[in-house]
Order: C-alpha cells, then structure tokens, then sequence
C-alpha cells in the first residue's frame, strides 16, 4: 500500500445475501483477493475489507464495532463498487449506502526496508516496535518489544487473539447466532458458528438448532438434514427442539410424510413429543388442505383433525396456537361454519376470543362470498382491537370483489384511510382486484396514498425477511398477524 492512499468506510442501510453475493463479486472485491486480502476475516464480524494490512486494533482505536453492513475499501473504489451494485442489483434489493464519518483518519502503513512507518503521527496501535537494537525514544522502556501492546482508549475492550472486543462465551455466540437466525441470515449465522469452531469452544446442540432452523425457514431442505447428521456425528445428541425445527421445516415444505418421521424417530429414542411438535404436524397437515394440496382437500383435512384428536388424547391441553391453525385452514377453504365450530371449541378450552380470530373469521366468510358475515365479524374486530391495522380491512375488500360490489370497496377503503390506518401493499392489491386498477389507482391518488412507497415497503420485509416472490403475499398476512 501507497501513503497517498484514503481508505473509506461505508454503511449499507441494510444487508442481505443478494447485496453480500454482488459485493464478493465485485471488480473491486476481486482486485482486492487478487492481493490476498481475506475480504470477509474471521474478526470482521461479517464486515467486508477489502484493503489490505487492516487489523482489529485500528477499529477499535475508531471505537468502531463493525457489523455485516460495513465495506471497508480505498476511496479511489468506492465509485466503482457503487457502480457495480446498481448495475447489478435491482432498486429493492440495493440498499443505499453512507459514509461512516471517523474522528481521525485510519492511519496508512508504507514499508521501507524492515521498518514499518506511518503515513500520520498517530499512535502505534496493535503493531510492535522495532526489536531492541532498533529502539527509538518512543517505544524505549518496554522489556520486550515483541511482546509490547499499545494502550487502548479508556472504555474500549481488550483485544482477543480472535477478534475485536474480549473474548465471547459460547451463550454470547448463541445470541448472536439466534439475532441473526430472526433475520434469516443464514450467512450470519454461519460466520459466528465459524467463530465458535475457531476459538475452541465446542458447539452445544442449541447452537446447531439454531443452524438447521435457519436452512429450514429458508427451505434449504439438503442442508438442514445436512447439519442434523453432522451434528450427530460430532458427538452432540439431538433433542427434542432438534425434531421440531426439522418438523418445521418439512411442514412449511409441505413434507407431511418427512414431519411423520421425525414424531416416529422421537418415539424410538424414548423421547415424548411436546405440544409443539404436534402444533407443527398439525400447521403441516393445514398448509395442505387449505391449498388444495394433490387436489385431496378433504385427506389433509382429516389427517389435521386426527393429529388434533391424538394431541389431546396424549394428556396435552390445545394452545391459541393449535386452535389457530385449525381455524385458519378452513377459513382458507372458504368453510366459515366449519371455523366457528373450532373457534367455540377452544373457548370452551378456556382460551379468549382474540381479534386475531375475528380476522381469520372474517376471512372464513370472505373466501365464502359472505359479504354480510365478514362485515359481522369486522365489527367484532373493531370491538376487540386497541388499534386498527390494514389486515382488518382487506378481507372485507377481498369479500366486496367477490360479491362484485366495488362501490363498498370503495366506500371500506375510505374508512381506512379516514381510521388513520396506512394501507400497505396487499391491500392495494385486494383494492385493485375490488374496483379494477384504474379506480383503486384513481382513488389512492384522492386520498394521499402512496402506493410506490407502500410497494417498497412490502419489497422490504421480503429482503429482510429473506421471503421468496411466491411466498411473500401470504407470509406478509402472517407476519401481520404475529406481531
């Protein structure tokens, strides 16, 4: 490296692994592993350096924690990076980035000779004098130079022999590991497992668990059962949790039959299934039915009903949870008799009326063209709601297209607006379908609704959420409802 060169730090506003592939793929990041620079260090904390003779003490003399969104790179690139990204990354995926504004400049390294020099006179930090007969006045006074470490600003962290800040407990890793796993990041996920490994803690199976479930809620099928066995052959036995992630993972898969061997394989390890496992096999079963799966509604309907029966026959009390799933899957079916039977079943279990429930009944009537039900069961909302969100409204716009009825469509999105509710994208959608494209539009634009920003918004939680296109619509209804 020359001294005339400036190193920049930018801040992405997001991270995902389309924005991570394109970036490892860049000219710059290619320029940089050319000049064998480990572009994604171990002590990086997922950040990208691209420049090389970076160390951990030069952050945290910045007092800068780097993160997975940081790219550490030579100014002179940066317009080359940002090129590359715009050319290669559609708008929703391109997260912009800033910046990272430095209290001092990160200080650039010449060699002459065997000496090291500095570009700036600033202090020496994490790299050791010169030996004892190369001496100067500044560093005379150390016993060993060798092993002579600077003097870090008060506040900052020790520096471990594997990365910034002081060294991690495995349950320090595994929080990080389950932050990360919330985000889907498996990438992330990965990297602390790598740190775990690398500074000779042993992996527990909670920190496996949280792997196999990051690759099943991606839907990685070959790389959760990948790491089940591998797991197993290194020594950690799996657990009860172990069974419910990979159960999970076939149910959103819509895998029933490798679900049932996961409860199998549990029964013959002498392990009891909990009422997880069976709300799993349960959501499994009603994921099926409610789309139609094979065309055999009606098989995947009983085999739910019959998990349900063998749940409570297993001593085990039904949660909100188990309930909901029943309920949702005939509401889905377009079976509103069939969904308040459930819905009265589980409060006579003890369990409240939510207006969770009132939603998927309102829906149940919807997917029936019951117009007058959903508009019943959207009062109940109402009354039970602290505050109204956009998914109490779009399964009464849902009902007013199927009962060709866009002047109430009309009228209801009015209400939302008026309520102080912002419409999000699938609601917009359900509208368009309502009163046809030209309407909703027209009356978005009326009403100060910004259907651009509300489309960017719901591209958003895809990426954060690492959703595919083609589940987005149903898991933004879901995730709606879970918060």
């Amino acid at each position: 490296m020359t001294a005339n060169m400036e190193v920049t730090i930018l801040r992405f506003s997001r991270h995902n692994e389309a924005w991570r592939t394109q970036v490892l793929c860049s000219p710059v990041a290619k320029s940089a592993q050319s000049r064998g620079v480990d572009i994604e260090p171990t002590w990086a904390n997922g950040a990208k350096i691209m420049v090389g003779g970076m160390k951990v003490a030069d952050f945290i003399r910045l007092r800068l924690e780097l993160k997975p969104w940081h790219v550490i790179l030579l100014k002179e690139d940066v317009e080359d990076l940002l090129g590359w990204l715009q050319e290669n990354l559609p708008c929703r995926q391109r997260p912009r980035a800033q910046e990272v504004a430095l209290e001092e400049d990160i200080p650039i390294y010449t060699v002459e000779r065997t000496f090291i020099h500095t570009g700036v006179h600033t202090p020496m930090v994490g790299i050791a004098p010169r030996s004892s007969s190369a001496l100067t006045s500044s560093t005379s006074g150390h016993a060993n130079p060798r092993r002579w470490r600077p003097s870090l600003p008060s506040g900052s962290a020790t520096v471990g022999s594997q990365g910034l800040g002081a060294h991690k407990t495995l349950e320090d890793h595994a929080d990080d590991m389950k932050q990360l796993q919330r985000k889907r990041d498996i990438h992330g996920v990965l990297q602390v497992f790598s740190k775990i490994k690398a500074e000779c803690l042993v992996p527990d199976v909670y920190c496996y668990n949280i792997v196999i479930n990051t690759f099943g809620k991606l839907q990685q099928l070959d790389d959760a059962e990948r790491w089940f066995h591998d797991m197993e052959s290194s020594g950690v036995p799996a657990d009860e949790k172990t069974f419910c992630v990979l159960m999970d993972a076939y149910g959103i898969a819509k895998d029933t039959e490798r679900a049932e061997w996961c409860m199998h394989e549990m029964h013959g390890r002498g392990m009891t299934p909990t009422l997880s496992h069976f709300n799993v096999l349960i959501s499994a079963f009603a994921t099926r039915a409610a789309q139609k799966y094979q065309g055999d509604t009606q098989k995947w309907c009983e085999q739910a009903e019959q998990c349900f029966d063998n749940l409570t026959r297993s001593g085990l009390q039904p949660s909100e949870h188990t309930f909901g799933a029943l309920i949702d899957m005939y509401a889905q079916m377009g079976e509103p008799l069939k969904a308040e039977e459930k819905l009265r079943l589980k409060i006579e279990e003890g369990l409240k009326l939510s207006d969770k429930d009132c939603s998927m009944m309102m829906n149940a009537y919807a997917n029936a063209s019951d117009l007058p039900g959903a508009l019943r069961w959207h009062k109940k909302v109402k009354e039970l709601s602290t505050a109204l969100h956009a998914r109490d409204f779009t399964p009464l716009l849902k009902a007013c297209a199927k009962a060709k009825r866009p002047d109430l469509a009309c009228d209801i999105f009015r209400q939302v607006v008026e309520s102080r509710v912002k419409p999000d994208h699938f609601q917009i959608v359900t509208l368009i379908g309502a009163t046809g494209k030209n309407t909703a539009l027209k009356l978005c634009n009326e009403l100060g609704v910004n259907t651009e920003q509300a489309k960017r918004e719901f591209d958003a939680i895809g990426d954060e959420h690492n959703f595919s296109p083609t589940q987005l619509n149903r898991k933004l209804w879901k995730l709606e409802l879970e918060t």
